[in-house]
């Protein structure tokens, strides 16, 4: 039986992998999460791009654990929230030094037990020589334990957890994230090493401002291919440099906590004052007109929100690319031999799950193929609508997927494969159609 492998019609893969472990832990950890008020609110007049809202003197605080966005665009303050805290250590012939990674986090209900876990995760490196400590201003001490990522050696792919052991000398890891709950009461969060204070980030006086959020419509170039969207543009405001997190999220609701997170930068990551992301509203997964978006930004102590309601707005008309998998690629088409499959994978664009040629887990997808020279019966699904090839010669092959309940997202395409025979007959796959 000839082999499989994935390629692409009419469309490309954007499949990237991180340059660095690390960096996968914070998305992951990021994505699954959302922003939520918890206590006192300051609002901030500023420009919009958007502004298609009720004042925001009408604001309504969201409940507890909602994880809903207060459906205004502008600006507001919270002075109680989570906060993701890492940093970078390195080690040299001086002794330790630390760049501290701050990435606010306001858990939803959702994540109460992720937290839970966090605590658990604390016992069992309850010896660690990496702590984080969070200190009030009347003078109590919390001492959470951590573990020292340290990343592969040259020519190596093993991730190093540390907790008792101590960095080599001119070697660099990173304090695994803990979470900070951070209130006006918290004076410093202090990064030690058997318990000696590496640094200290300390509350100041002002905080890091956003001050410009919004969108421009433009055009890029991915894989070579050049794409219409938008910008999402940013402003910040960093007068005393001091470490920041600044992340952007998108509306979604396939996460847990309903935002996923485009953006993520610090000042260890070198973030810039001013910056954008570039957005295909085609490339969205979502059921919804139009998606919301907001900019966070925290030094740690002071947390500020720009929430854009329907910022980006999505097309109605969606086309589904289609991944067709089967033999070896040639100019031209496909050379395959007998009793090669193809499959179909394509995702859905309103959840973002992965489907098949049985359509989607949710039902709202059909999916049907047609053979100009083997019969394919209508409707019938067979390991998987695997279609074999068995007839020697030049098929053309077409796959249509439409959604049933919205005629605008569907997706369609057409491949040659040329069929060599084989030594032996292959097992007839052809299945026998009703009526």
């Amino acid at each position: 039986m000839s082999g499989r492998c994935a390629i692409v019609v009419d469309g490309v893969y954007r499949r990237g992998f991180a340059n660095a472990v690390l960096i996968i832990v914070v998305i992951v950890v990021i994505g699954a999460i959302g922003y939520l008020a918890v206590e006192r609110r300051v609002h901030q007049a500023g420009p919009s791009l958007v502004n298609n809202s009720p004042p925001l003197a009408s604001r309504q605080p969201p409940k507890l654990g909602s994880g809903e966005p207060t459906g205004l665009s502008g600006s507001y303050s919270l002075d109680d929230f989570y906060l993701l805290v890492g940093g970078i250590l390195k080690r040299s012939s001086t002794g330790y030094s630390l760049e501290p990674s701050l990435t606010s986090a306001v858990p939803d209900a959702s994540m109460v037990s992720g937290l839970r876990g966090e605590t658990e995760k604390r016992k069992e490196i309850s010896n660690s020589i990496y702590t984080v400590e969070v200190v009030s201003t009347d003078g109590k001490r919390e001492v959470l334990p951590t573990t020292l990522m340290v990343e592969p050696a040259p020519g190596d792919d093993v991730v190093r957890s540390l907790v008792s052991e101590e960095l080599h000398l001119n070697e660099a890891g990173y304090f695994d994230h803990v979470f900070v709950h951070i209130t006006p009461a918290i004076k410093s969060i202090d990064f030690r090493v058997k318990g000696v204070l590496i640094k200290s980030v300390g509350r100041v006086d002002g905080q890091p401002k956003i001050i410009f959020f919004g969108k421009e419509a433009g055009k890029q170039v991915v894989n070579g291919r050049s794409e219409d969207g938008y910008f999402i543009k940013w402003k910040i405001e960093n007068k005393d440099k001091r470490p920041i997190g600044f992340t952007v999220q998108q509306r979604s609701g396939s996460t847990p906590s309903g935002w996923n997170t485009p953006f993520i930068g610090s000042s260890s990551e070198g973030i810039k004052d001013s910056d954008s992301i570039f957005v295909n509203p085609k490339e969205i997964f979502t059921s919804e007109k139009s998606i919301d978006y907001r900019a966070v930004i925290t030094d740690g102590f002071h947390l500020q929100i720009w929430y854009e309601k329907g910022l980006v707005d999505v097309p109605s008309k969606r086309e589904l690319q289609l991944f067709l998998q089967t033999g070896f690629e040639r100019k031209g088409g496909w050379v395959v031999g007998q009793n090669t499959s193809i499959g179909v994978d394509f995702f859905d664009p309103e959840t973002g799950e992965g489907c098949s040629a049985n359509g989607c887990r949710n039902g709202n997808y059909e999916v049907t193929l047609t053979s100009n020279l083997q019969e394919v019966c209508p409707h019938t699904k067979y390991n998987a609508f695997d279609y074999y090839f068995e007839v020697p010669g030049t098929h053309i092959v077409t796959v249509s997927v439409r959604n049933k309940h919205n005629p605008d997202i569907h997706g369609q395409v057409s491949v040659k494969a040329v069929v060599t025979q084989d030594s032996y007959p292959p097992p007839s796959h052809k299945p026998v159609c009703e009526g």
